[in-house]
Protein backbone atom coordinates (compact mmCIF):
# COMPACT_ATOMS: atom_id res chain seq x y z
CA UNK A 1 0.00 0.00 0.00
CA UNK A 2 1.10 3.39 -1.10
CA UNK A 3 2.09 5.86 1.88
CA UNK A 4 -0.32 9.18 2.01
CA UNK A 5 2.04 11.39 3.84
CA UNK A 6 5.86 11.98 3.05
CA UNK A 7 7.77 14.81 5.23
CA UNK A 8 9.53 17.69 3.59
CA UNK A 9 13.39 17.22 3.83
CA UNK A 10 15.44 20.67 4.81
CA UNK A 11 16.48 21.93 1.95
CA UNK A 12 12.75 21.50 0.44
CA UNK A 13 11.85 23.72 3.78
CA UNK A 14 14.38 26.29 3.26
CA UNK A 15 13.05 27.13 -0.06
CA UNK A 16 9.69 27.66 1.53
CA UNK A 17 11.40 30.01 3.73
CA UNK A 18 13.31 32.25 0.59
CA UNK A 19 10.08 31.96 -0.09
CA UNK A 20 7.86 33.53 2.42
CA UNK A 21 10.96 35.90 3.44
CA UNK A 22 11.94 36.66 -0.20
CA UNK A 23 8.98 36.11 -2.45
CA UNK A 24 7.76 39.52 -2.62
CA UNK A 25 4.52 39.09 -1.21
CA UNK A 26 3.10 37.06 -4.21
CA UNK A 27 0.76 34.29 -3.84
CA UNK A 28 2.02 30.40 -4.25
CA UNK A 29 6.02 28.98 -4.19
CA UNK A 30 8.36 30.00 -7.10
CA UNK A 31 8.79 27.23 -9.89
CA UNK A 32 11.14 25.22 -11.34
CA UNK A 33 11.11 24.64 -14.99
CA UNK A 34 12.70 21.80 -17.36
CA UNK A 35 12.24 21.88 -21.03
CA UNK A 36 13.32 19.32 -23.58
CA UNK A 37 13.22 20.70 -27.48
CA UNK A 38 12.39 17.17 -29.75
CA UNK A 39 12.79 16.36 -33.13
CA UNK A 40 9.69 14.93 -33.59
CA UNK A 41 6.06 14.81 -32.46
CA UNK A 42 5.21 14.01 -28.79
CA UNK A 43 2.15 12.24 -27.92
CA UNK A 44 -0.07 14.35 -25.35
CA UNK A 45 -2.21 11.09 -24.82
CA UNK A 46 1.33 9.21 -24.14
CA UNK A 47 2.71 11.54 -21.33
CA UNK A 48 -0.94 11.22 -19.73
CA UNK A 49 -0.84 7.74 -19.81
CA UNK A 50 2.86 7.35 -18.41
CA UNK A 51 1.26 9.86 -15.97
CA UNK A 52 -1.16 7.65 -14.60
CA UNK A 53 0.98 4.76 -14.31
CA UNK A 54 3.31 6.48 -12.49
CA UNK A 55 1.33 7.24 -9.61
CA UNK A 56 0.44 3.64 -9.63
CA UNK A 57 4.07 3.41 -8.28
CA UNK A 58 4.08 6.77 -6.48
CA UNK A 59 1.85 9.51 -5.30
CA UNK A 60 3.51 12.41 -5.18
CA UNK A 61 2.89 14.44 -8.08
CA UNK A 62 -0.73 14.27 -7.02
CA UNK A 63 0.16 15.47 -3.30
CA UNK A 64 -0.30 18.92 -1.74
CA UNK A 65 1.58 20.79 0.57
CA UNK A 66 -0.02 20.38 4.27
CA UNK A 67 0.60 20.66 8.11
CA UNK A 68 -1.48 18.60 10.22
CA UNK A 69 -1.50 20.72 12.99
CA UNK A 70 -0.33 23.87 13.96
CA UNK A 71 2.74 22.47 15.51
CA UNK A 72 3.10 19.43 13.21
CA UNK A 73 5.49 18.98 10.26
CA UNK A 74 5.01 20.21 6.95
CA UNK A 75 4.44 17.16 4.48
CA UNK A 76 3.13 16.26 1.24
CA UNK A 77 0.28 14.21 1.37
CA UNK A 78 -2.22 12.99 -0.64
CA UNK A 79 -6.09 13.36 -0.73
CA UNK A 80 -8.20 10.69 -0.21
CA UNK A 81 -9.93 9.12 -3.31
CA UNK A 82 -8.90 8.77 -6.87
CA UNK A 83 -5.14 10.03 -7.77
CA UNK A 84 -5.40 12.38 -10.65
CA UNK A 85 -2.84 12.71 -12.88
CA UNK A 86 -0.68 16.53 -13.48
CA UNK A 87 -2.36 18.35 -15.98
CA UNK A 88 -0.99 18.04 -19.90
CA UNK A 89 -1.83 21.03 -21.82
CA UNK A 90 -1.25 21.33 -25.66
CA UNK A 91 -0.41 24.17 -27.90
CA UNK A 92 0.25 25.08 -31.10
CA UNK A 93 2.90 27.56 -32.56
CA UNK A 94 3.58 29.06 -35.68
CA UNK A 95 7.30 28.25 -35.37
CA UNK A 96 8.77 26.67 -32.69
CA UNK A 97 12.32 28.76 -32.47
CA UNK A 98 14.86 29.45 -28.78
CA UNK A 99 12.95 32.39 -28.95
CA UNK A 100 9.13 31.00 -28.33
CA UNK A 101 10.40 28.15 -25.82
CA UNK A 102 11.80 30.61 -23.63
CA UNK A 103 9.04 33.05 -24.22
CA UNK A 104 6.20 29.90 -23.05
CA UNK A 105 9.37 28.98 -20.40
CA UNK A 106 8.61 32.48 -19.07
CA UNK A 107 5.05 32.21 -18.45
CA UNK A 108 5.20 28.61 -16.85
CA UNK A 109 8.09 30.54 -14.58
CA UNK A 110 5.52 33.26 -13.76
CA UNK A 111 2.02 31.33 -12.67
CA UNK A 112 3.23 30.20 -9.36
CA UNK A 113 2.23 26.95 -8.10
CA UNK A 114 0.43 27.37 -4.84
CA UNK A 115 1.26 24.05 -2.93
CA UNK A 116 -1.43 23.85 -0.63
CA UNK A 117 -4.30 24.18 -3.19
CA UNK A 118 -3.12 22.84 -6.97
CA UNK A 119 -1.48 20.34 -8.51
CA UNK A 120 2.48 20.46 -7.84
CA UNK A 121 3.55 19.34 -11.59
CA UNK A 122 2.21 20.48 -15.26
CA UNK A 123 2.87 19.65 -18.43
CA UNK A 124 2.81 21.73 -21.59
CA UNK A 125 2.96 20.27 -25.13
CA UNK A 126 4.09 22.62 -27.61
CA UNK A 127 3.77 21.46 -31.50
CA UNK A 128 5.16 23.50 -34.35
CA UNK A 129 2.30 24.15 -36.89
CA UNK A 130 4.49 23.85 -39.72
CA UNK A 131 6.88 21.34 -39.17
CA UNK A 132 7.33 17.67 -36.95
CA UNK A 133 9.41 19.47 -34.07
CA UNK A 134 7.49 19.24 -30.59
CA UNK A 135 8.99 20.74 -27.30
CA UNK A 136 7.71 19.78 -23.88
CA UNK A 137 7.61 22.31 -20.81
CA UNK A 138 7.57 21.00 -17.46
CA UNK A 139 6.92 23.43 -14.15
CA UNK A 140 6.82 22.20 -11.13
CA UNK A 141 6.84 23.72 -7.53
CA UNK A 142 10.08 23.79 -6.15
CA UNK A 143 9.76 22.56 -2.62
CA UNK A 144 8.75 19.13 -4.47
CA UNK A 145 12.00 17.90 -5.96
CA UNK A 146 15.43 19.41 -7.10
CA UNK A 147 17.07 19.42 -10.71
CA UNK A 148 18.11 16.54 -10.89
CA UNK A 149 14.89 14.61 -9.51
CA UNK A 150 13.08 16.24 -12.37
CA UNK A 151 15.53 14.91 -15.04
CA UNK A 152 15.03 11.28 -13.14
CA UNK A 153 10.77 11.76 -13.47
CA UNK A 154 11.12 12.27 -17.20
CA UNK A 155 13.28 9.20 -17.18
CA UNK A 156 11.00 7.63 -15.61
CA UNK A 157 7.94 8.05 -17.23
CA UNK A 158 10.06 7.41 -20.60
CA UNK A 159 10.89 3.91 -18.85
CA UNK A 160 6.67 3.24 -18.34
CA UNK A 161 6.28 4.41 -21.96
CA UNK A 162 8.50 1.77 -23.57
CA UNK A 163 7.42 -0.50 -20.78
CA UNK A 164 3.38 -0.61 -21.54
CA UNK A 165 2.97 -4.65 -20.17
CA UNK A 166 3.89 -4.95 -16.27
CA UNK A 167 5.76 -2.69 -14.34
CA UNK A 168 9.10 -1.70 -15.56
CA UNK A 169 10.94 -2.05 -12.77
CA UNK A 170 11.99 -5.14 -11.36
CA UNK A 171 13.38 -3.43 -8.22
CA UNK A 172 10.89 -0.51 -6.98
CA UNK A 173 12.90 2.77 -7.72
CA UNK A 174 13.94 5.47 -4.80
CA UNK A 175 11.17 7.86 -5.31
CA UNK A 176 11.51 9.66 -1.55
CA UNK A 177 15.03 10.51 0.11
CA UNK A 178 15.89 8.28 2.92
CA UNK A 179 15.96 9.73 6.68
CA UNK A 180 19.46 10.26 8.40
CA UNK A 181 20.09 7.36 10.16
CA UNK A 182 22.00 9.39 12.78
CA UNK A 183 20.63 9.19 15.81
CA UNK A 184 19.26 12.56 17.46
CA UNK A 185 22.29 12.65 20.43
CA UNK A 186 24.20 12.51 17.31
CA UNK A 187 22.74 15.00 15.24
CA UNK A 188 21.62 17.90 17.76
CA UNK A 189 25.55 18.96 18.32
CA UNK A 190 26.38 18.44 14.44
CA UNK A 191 23.05 21.12 13.75
CA UNK A 192 24.54 23.50 16.33
CA UNK A 193 27.66 24.00 14.66
CA UNK A 194 26.03 25.02 11.56
CA UNK A 195 24.80 28.16 13.64
CA UNK A 196 28.28 29.37 13.88
CA UNK A 197 29.46 28.67 9.99
CA UNK A 198 26.27 30.81 9.25
CA UNK A 199 27.48 33.52 11.52
CA UNK A 200 31.14 33.13 10.32
CA UNK A 201 30.30 33.52 7.21
CA UNK A 202 27.35 36.61 7.16
CA UNK A 203 29.63 38.91 9.74
CA UNK A 204 29.20 41.19 7.19
CA UNK A 205 25.63 40.81 5.77
CA UNK A 206 25.69 40.12 1.95
CA UNK A 207 24.16 42.83 -0.74
CA UNK A 208 22.33 42.12 -4.11
CA UNK A 209 21.26 44.34 -7.02
CA UNK A 210 17.32 42.87 -5.76
CA UNK A 211 17.70 45.23 -2.58
CA UNK A 212 15.20 48.12 -2.51
CA UNK A 213 13.09 46.82 -5.47
CA UNK A 214 9.38 47.89 -4.69
CA UNK A 215 7.52 46.35 -7.33
CA UNK A 216 9.54 42.98 -8.96
CA UNK A 217 8.03 42.16 -12.01
CA UNK A 218 8.08 39.00 -14.10
CA UNK A 219 10.61 36.39 -14.16
CA UNK A 220 12.57 36.55 -17.03
CA UNK A 221 14.91 34.50 -19.10
CA UNK A 222 18.28 34.40 -21.61
CA UNK A 223 20.03 31.68 -23.02
CA UNK A 224 22.92 30.82 -24.72
CA UNK A 225 25.24 27.63 -25.93
CA UNK A 226 27.87 27.24 -26.46
CA UNK A 227 30.03 23.68 -28.07
CA UNK A 228 31.50 21.71 -25.56
CA UNK A 229 34.43 20.82 -27.41
CA UNK A 230 35.54 24.31 -28.37
CA UNK A 231 35.30 24.89 -24.37
CA UNK A 232 38.76 24.65 -22.68
CA UNK A 233 38.31 21.43 -19.69
CA UNK A 234 39.71 24.13 -17.06
CA UNK A 235 36.78 25.95 -17.55
CA UNK A 236 33.77 23.59 -16.80
CA UNK A 237 34.71 23.52 -13.31
CA UNK A 238 32.10 24.81 -11.20
CA UNK A 239 34.63 27.09 -9.35
CA UNK A 240 35.70 28.54 -12.50
CA UNK A 241 32.15 29.27 -13.79
CA UNK A 242 31.39 30.67 -10.27
CA UNK A 243 33.87 33.00 -10.84
CA UNK A 244 33.10 33.60 -14.21
CA UNK A 245 29.52 34.89 -12.68
CA UNK A 246 30.88 36.86 -10.15
CA UNK A 247 33.15 38.65 -12.81
CA UNK A 248 30.43 39.39 -15.29
CA UNK A 249 27.85 40.86 -12.06
CA UNK A 250 30.72 42.99 -10.77
CA UNK A 251 30.76 45.32 -13.77
CA UNK A 252 27.13 46.36 -12.98
CA UNK A 253 27.68 46.32 -9.03
CA UNK A 254 30.26 48.86 -10.26
CA UNK A 255 28.41 50.91 -12.17
CA UNK A 256 25.55 50.87 -9.49
CA UNK A 257 28.10 52.33 -6.41
CA UNK A 258 27.59 49.24 -4.42
CA UNK A 259 30.25 48.58 -1.62
CA UNK A 260 32.99 46.41 -1.77
CA UNK A 261 31.65 43.87 0.54
CA UNK A 262 32.12 39.96 0.12
CA UNK A 263 29.10 38.44 -2.37
CA UNK A 264 27.74 35.56 -0.61
CA UNK A 265 26.56 32.79 -2.91
CA UNK A 266 25.39 29.01 -1.73
CA UNK A 267 26.61 26.26 -3.93
CA UNK A 268 23.98 23.81 -3.88
CA UNK A 269 25.68 19.80 -3.31
CA UNK A 270 24.38 16.66 -4.27
CA UNK A 271 23.98 14.29 -1.58
CA UNK A 272 23.45 11.38 -4.07
CA UNK A 273 25.80 8.68 -4.43
CA UNK A 274 28.16 9.35 -7.44
CA UNK A 275 26.58 7.30 -10.34
CA UNK A 276 23.16 6.44 -8.57
CA UNK A 277 19.95 8.39 -9.67
CA UNK A 278 18.88 8.98 -6.13
CA UNK A 279 15.24 9.68 -4.87
CA UNK A 280 13.21 11.29 -7.38
CA UNK A 281 11.15 13.33 -5.25
CA UNK A 282 12.99 15.84 -2.08
CA UNK A 283 15.89 18.61 -2.74
CA UNK A 284 17.99 16.15 -1.82
CA UNK A 285 20.57 18.87 -1.39
CA UNK A 286 23.29 20.44 1.34
CA UNK A 287 25.05 23.99 0.72
CA UNK A 288 28.28 25.42 0.22
CA UNK A 289 28.39 28.93 0.80
CA UNK A 290 31.26 30.39 -1.27
CA UNK A 291 32.36 34.31 -0.70
CA UNK A 292 34.57 36.30 -2.28
CA UNK A 293 34.83 40.04 -2.67
CA UNK A 294 33.91 42.32 -5.76
CA UNK A 295 37.32 43.44 -6.08
CA UNK A 296 38.59 39.76 -6.39
CA UNK A 297 36.97 38.72 -9.90
CA UNK A 298 39.80 40.27 -12.01
CA UNK A 299 40.99 36.93 -12.55
CA UNK A 300 38.98 34.09 -12.71
CA UNK A 301 41.46 31.32 -12.59
CA UNK A 302 43.05 32.98 -9.56
CA UNK A 303 39.75 33.35 -7.92
CA UNK A 304 38.51 29.73 -9.20
CA UNK A 305 41.85 28.67 -7.38
CA UNK A 306 40.72 30.11 -4.00
CA UNK A 307 37.33 28.97 -4.38
CA UNK A 308 38.20 25.09 -4.90
CA UNK A 309 40.66 25.89 -1.72
CA UNK A 310 37.27 26.90 0.10
CA UNK A 311 35.08 24.25 -0.88
CA UNK A 312 38.22 21.44 0.62
CA UNK A 313 37.85 23.41 4.38
CA UNK A 314 34.26 23.40 4.34
CA UNK A 315 34.40 19.88 3.88
CA UNK A 316 37.58 19.80 6.37
CA UNK A 317 35.67 21.81 9.08
CA UNK A 318 32.25 19.38 8.55
CA UNK A 319 30.43 22.96 7.44
CA UNK A 320 28.52 21.08 4.59
CA UNK A 321 27.26 17.88 6.22
CA UNK A 322 26.37 20.79 9.56
CA UNK A 323 23.78 22.74 7.16
CA UNK A 324 22.62 19.23 6.12
CA UNK A 325 21.50 18.30 9.60
CA UNK A 326 20.72 21.40 10.50
CA UNK A 327 18.09 22.18 7.79
CA UNK A 328 16.28 18.78 8.94
CA UNK A 329 15.52 20.43 12.18
CA UNK A 330 13.44 23.64 10.60
CA UNK A 331 10.36 20.90 10.19
CA UNK A 332 8.28 22.29 13.28
CA UNK A 333 8.94 25.88 12.54
CA UNK A 334 6.69 28.52 10.90
CA UNK A 335 7.25 29.83 7.47
CA UNK A 336 9.32 33.21 7.98
CA UNK A 337 10.94 30.86 10.80
CA UNK A 338 12.56 28.71 8.83
CA UNK A 339 15.31 30.96 8.43
CA UNK A 340 16.44 32.04 11.62
CA UNK A 341 20.00 31.12 11.44
CA UNK A 342 19.92 33.49 9.15
CA UNK A 343 19.24 36.05 10.62
CA UNK A 344 20.96 38.74 7.64
CA UNK A 345 17.82 37.74 5.21
CA UNK A 346 15.01 38.67 7.95
CA UNK A 347 13.18 42.03 7.66
CA UNK A 348 14.05 42.90 4.13
CA UNK A 349 17.93 42.06 4.17
CA UNK A 350 19.43 39.74 0.67
CA UNK A 351 19.80 36.58 1.66
CA UNK A 352 22.66 36.10 -1.10
CA UNK A 353 24.00 37.70 -3.40
CA UNK A 354 23.01 36.57 -6.50
CA UNK A 355 22.23 32.23 -7.19
CA UNK A 356 24.47 30.25 -9.43
CA UNK A 357 24.12 26.16 -10.24
CA UNK A 358 25.74 23.92 -12.34
CA UNK A 359 23.95 21.01 -12.91
CA UNK A 360 25.77 19.17 -15.01
CA UNK A 361 24.84 16.72 -17.75
CA UNK A 362 21.28 16.36 -18.07
CA UNK A 363 19.80 12.61 -17.86
CA UNK A 364 22.95 10.48 -19.95
CA UNK A 365 20.55 8.22 -21.92
CA UNK A 366 18.03 10.17 -22.30
CA UNK A 367 18.13 10.12 -26.21
CA UNK A 368 14.22 10.19 -26.75
CA UNK A 369 11.29 10.89 -24.93
CA UNK A 370 8.18 9.09 -25.38
CA UNK A 371 9.72 8.01 -28.74
CA UNK A 372 10.52 12.04 -29.86
CA UNK A 373 13.97 12.14 -30.20
CA UNK A 374 15.56 14.73 -27.78
CA UNK A 375 17.85 17.61 -29.45
CA UNK A 376 18.39 19.82 -26.41
CA UNK A 377 17.27 20.36 -22.74
CA UNK A 378 17.36 22.72 -20.04
CA UNK A 379 16.74 23.90 -16.48
CA UNK A 380 15.75 27.42 -15.33
CA UNK A 381 14.28 28.28 -12.00
CA UNK A 382 12.56 31.11 -11.19
CA UNK A 383 14.79 33.46 -9.40
CA UNK A 384 13.06 35.59 -6.05
CA UNK A 385 13.38 39.47 -6.08
CA UNK A 386 16.28 39.29 -3.45
CA UNK A 387 18.54 38.86 -4.50
CA UNK A 388 16.65 39.30 -8.38
CA UNK A 389 19.47 37.22 -10.73
CA UNK A 390 20.88 33.79 -10.69
CA UNK A 391 23.15 31.88 -13.51
CA UNK A 392 22.57 28.00 -14.42
CA UNK A 393 24.80 25.83 -16.67
CA UNK A 394 23.28 22.83 -17.96
CA UNK A 395 24.95 20.70 -20.34
CA UNK A 396 23.51 18.59 -23.00
CA UNK A 397 24.41 16.06 -26.43
CA UNK A 398 28.08 17.99 -27.01
CA UNK A 399 26.67 21.67 -25.94
CA UNK A 400 26.74 23.95 -23.13
CA UNK A 401 23.68 25.88 -21.78
CA UNK A 402 23.45 29.06 -19.77
CA UNK A 403 20.91 30.84 -18.79
CA UNK A 404 20.50 33.86 -16.82
CA UNK A 405 17.08 33.91 -15.13
CA UNK A 406 16.36 38.00 -13.64
CA UNK A 407 13.05 39.75 -12.37
CA UNK A 408 12.28 42.89 -14.29
CA UNK A 409 12.98 46.00 -11.82
CA UNK A 410 16.14 44.28 -10.70
CA UNK A 411 17.63 44.06 -14.07
CA UNK A 412 16.78 45.19 -17.56
CA UNK A 413 17.51 43.44 -20.71
CA UNK A 414 20.18 44.82 -22.16
CA UNK A 415 21.99 44.55 -18.54
CA UNK A 416 20.82 40.99 -18.52
CA UNK A 417 22.27 40.45 -21.60
CA UNK A 418 25.55 41.89 -20.60
CA UNK A 419 26.05 39.62 -17.50
CA UNK A 420 25.05 36.59 -20.36
CA UNK A 421 27.85 38.06 -22.69
CA UNK A 422 29.90 38.35 -20.09
CA UNK A 423 29.80 34.65 -18.72
CA UNK A 424 29.96 33.36 -22.15
CA UNK A 425 33.03 35.12 -22.98
CA UNK A 426 34.94 33.99 -20.33
CA UNK A 427 33.97 30.70 -20.15
CA UNK A 428 35.65 30.17 -23.90
CA UNK A 429 34.43 28.63 -27.08
CA UNK A 430 32.64 28.59 -29.76
CA UNK A 431 28.70 30.25 -29.89
CA UNK A 432 26.26 27.49 -31.06
CA UNK A 433 23.06 28.24 -33.26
Amino acid sequence: MLSRRLPLRGADLVILGLDAECGGGREGCHNGVVALECGGKLSADRLTEALARFLEHSPWPAARLARPFPWGALSWTVPRGRLEPPHVRRLTVPSLDAETLVRLAEDELNDRIDPWRQPLIRFLVLDESAGERSALVVAFSRPLMDPHGAETFLVQLDELDRSPNGSPWVCRPVFEPPLDARPLRVRGPIARRSQGFLRAIAAVPPLSLGRGVREPGRVRIRRALLSDTTTPRAHRETTFRLAAVGKAVNRLWQRRGLPDIPFLIPVSVDMRPKGERGPTFGNYLTFHFARFLPSETGDSRELASRLRLQMAEALREGSIDAHWVSMEFTRYRTLRGILKEMAWARNGGDPFSFNCADTGEFAPGLDQFLGAPVRRAFHAPAVLPRPGIGVFFTRYRGLEGVTVCWVEGVLNESEAQEILDGVVDELGGERAP
